[in-house]
């Protein structure tokens, strides 16, 4: 727990998976297979981010709970990713 009474939960391998603040707001963070977050909900809202990712594995698309999405594309020169 931390001194602004946040608790963050982790699984037995250690990986994170909720985070609760002292009036009871919560993020759940859901994981592929691979570990990479695919979907971050707040609770309880239940409103949900979805993650995509490229073949590399790197972040591709960001949808968020009113169906928006961010395209996110890189460059091979480093500038950062690109929003759109």
């Amino acid at each position: 727990r931390w001194p602004s009474g946040t608790w963050m939960y982790f699984n037995s391998y250690g990986t994170l998976y909720w985070i609760q603040d002292r009036f009871q707001n919560s993020l759940r963070i859901s994981r592929q297979i691979n570990g990479q977050i695919a979907m971050v909900t707040q609770m309880p809202e239940n409103r949900s981010v979805l993650l995509s990712y490229n073949s590399q594995g790197k972040l591709s698309q960001v949808t968020l709970p009113d169906g928006r999405t961010w395209k996110i594309e890189y460059t091979t020169l480093y500038t950062g990713p690109q929003f759109h």
